[in-house]
């Protein structure tokens, strides 16, 4: 979803598969966005669910990698929350929390999931 001015690059509605930066073999998901003043975009991911499996994630982070051409501080970068499927939820944060600037390519995890469980 995205309400101008603000962009943010898709393909069929999806966020673009990148096969150049990967940290694990063979692609990644590219998010490339402009934000904007008056406008707003918001991308969803959700895990696949087929014939009834319960798909259950262990742990208390989420890992992400991160990788830009420029320099992204914690401020500029999107923020995110995380949502089960009874629409429970966490306090939005920003992907680069705690971490500082995203340089060619940083590796983290997202502190906020225990907040998370806390909720459901």
């Amino acid at each position: 979803m995205v309400t101008p001015p603000s962009k943010l690059e898709m393909v069929d509605y999806k966020l673009p598969v990148d096969t150049n930066h990967f940290l694990s073999p063979p692609n990644s998901l590219r998010l490339k966005w402009t934000s904007a003043p008056g406008g707003h975009w918001q991308m969803l991911l959700k895990t696949i669910v087929e014939f009834g499996r319960d798909i259950s994630f262990e742990g208390d982070t989420i890992s992400f990698w991160c990788f830009s051409e420029t320099e992204i501080s914690s401020d500029e970068s999107p923020r995110i929350a995380l949502q089960d499927v009874q629409d429970l939820g966490s306090a939005t944060i920003s992907l680069l929390a705690d971490y500082g600037p995203c340089r060619q390519a940083n590796g983290f995890g997202s502190p906020f999931v225990r907040a998370f469980q806390a909720i459901v």
